[in-house]
């Protein structure tokens, strides 16, 4: 289940940003964070730089952008115990090499461990499908919190 993976703290709405290498840089800083205080705490083997450069590296064998201005930056990283979801959405739209040429406006990343193959390919196409879902989409333009994008993936 996608939510097992997704928490509060990394999820960001209206990230201001103007350029692919900040949008990697933020996500990473995003990505990177521990669970919020209350919650179990998942001691993340991983720093924002080793996530922008996992997910830069992935980028240069092709975009991830999957249309409508959303985009699936993802990748593996080594002893990382469980998957990580991260959801940003942009205050403002940007340029990015995508198939049908629409600024990207939101980006769902996911990381997971070095050797989960499995889990890699069944996660990435739950988040596919789901970004493909026309009222999810919509729904996700319209949350006004991070709790509300929560309880959007805890309702899909």
């Amino acid at each position: 289940m996608l939510l097992d993976y997704l928490h509060v703290n990394r999820i960001e709405i209206d990230l201001d940003v103007t350029s692919r290498k900040r949008l990697f840089e933020e996500i990473a800083d995003i990505a990177s964070r521990n669970h919020s205080p209350g919650e179990a705490q998942l001691m993340l083997p991983l720093t924002s730089e080793c996530v922008c450069e996992t997910l830069n590296q992935r980028e240069r064998l092709g975009s991830t952008g999957i249309g409508h201005g959303i985009m699936l930056p993802h990748g593996r990283i080594k002893d990382l115990p469980e998957p990580i979801i991260s959801v940003v959405r942009l205050k403002s739209p940007i340029e990015y090499d995508v198939p049908d040429q629409v600024q990207i406006w939101l980006a769902v990343c996911l990381l997971v461990p070095e050797n989960a193959n499995e889990a890699h390919l069944n996660l990435l196409a739950e988040l596919a499908a789901l970004l493909n879902n026309a009222e999810f989409v919509s729904a996700l333009k319209e949350t006004e919190t991070s709790f509300e994008i929560m309880r959007l993936f805890s309702s899909a």
